[in-house]
């Protein structure tokens, strides 16, 4: 019997360091699942860290791309802004200078038609041998006429058929200049 009874004391020791024994395995392994997710709640913060740096950094970066191209944009703008503003200056030059030359052309034709006017009633003439060759032309022609063109400086003969009867024909349509002095040169 005592046997008995060692053998059963010896089974509830067991008994006892085996319960005691899952008991420190159940804390342990409690303690490690506690362990485990503070770490992962330290590592899930510095990975929320790190893309929040990281994202930081994209956005100063894309803010400098951004301003360096904006800069860029400005002096390509302000290039093309002087460049637009020297060719209207070039333009506008070139058509004062234009202008006045078709001015001072028109000037100088007409003092020559009124000095025409003056001296052909002293019988001479100011036109050059070309102009007068075609009015000759012209004249010469049965049913042709002729007007003078102020911007061009120059007769332009206008030829109709015999065939269309001096009514029908079409006469241009002539500047005031030119409808001024039509009487000058004659249909």
């Amino acid at each position: 019997m005592e046997l008995l009874k060692a053998h059963q004391s010896r089974d509830a020791e067991a008994s006892r360091l085996q319960q005691a024994l899952q008991c420190q395995e159940e804390a342990d392994a409690a303690k490690l699942v506690e362990l485990m997710r503070r770490q992962e709640a330290a590592s899930a913060a510095a990975v929320e860290e790190a893309k929040a740096a990281i994202e930081a950094q994209l956005v100063e970066r894309f803010r400098e791309e951004q301003a360096a191209a904006a800069e860029a944009h400005s002096a390509q703008l302000q290039q093309l802004s002087a460049e637009h503003s020297t060719q209207l200056q070039q333009a506008a030059a070139l058509l004062e200078a234009q202008a006045r030359e078709k001015f001072e052309t028109a000037v100088a034709h007409e003092r020559v038609i009124g000095a025409g006017g003056a001296r052909r009633e002293a019988g001479v003439s100011l036109r050059p041998q070309a102009a007068r060759a075609r009015r000759r032309r012209a004249h010469t022609r049965p049913g042709a006429y002729c007007i003078l063109d102020a911007e061009l400086s120059d007769v332009i003969v206008f030829a109709a058929p015999r065939s269309t009867p001096a009514a029908a024909r079409a006469r241009p349509r002539a500047t005031p200049f030119a409808q001024q002095h039509l009487k000058f040169h004659g249909p």
